[in-house]
């Protein structure tokens, strides 16, 4: 098991697309998984490895499908800030973060209540 706050990057085929790990997780071998050894780190190394995605892409092979292996990934260097500014940079991004995620689920519930009242407007059943 991976645990909540792992960074999870497609490595197989279509290769660099990111989710975090909002609760425990396993995954299989079509991802690359980063666990951040700081709490501060999580945002700031989410978005180094999304700038860095063609790079991943570069560095893939195979004839049937593009795979970036683990060693490869293994081998690439991280330019490290620094506490402080990794901690500045935590200040400012987690609210905006949260603040995405907060949105995209009140869409998400959105779409439900669309979809559950939707029909019963078009067919009468609700009045307007």
């Amino acid at each position: 098991m991976l645990p909540a706050d792992a960074i999870l990057m497609t490595s197989r085929a279509s290769i660099g697309f990111f989710a975090l790990a909002n609760r425990p997780v396993c995954t299989n071998q079509g991802f690359i998984t980063v666990v951040p050894k700081l709490d501060c780190s999580r945002y700031f190394l989410l978005f180094e490895m999304m700038s860095r995605v063609e790079e991943f892409r570069s560095r893939a092979s195979g004839s049937t499908f593009k795979e970036l292996s683990k060693g490869v990934f293994r081998e690439l260097s991280v330019l490290w800030p620094g506490q402080a500014l990794l901690a500045e940079h935590a200040i400012i991004i987690e609210p905006i973060i949260d603040q995405i995620q907060t949105l995209a689920t009140m869409n998400s519930k959105l779409r439900v209540a669309r979809d559950l009242l939707l029909p019963r407007l078009m067919s009468g059943e609700l009045p307007v």
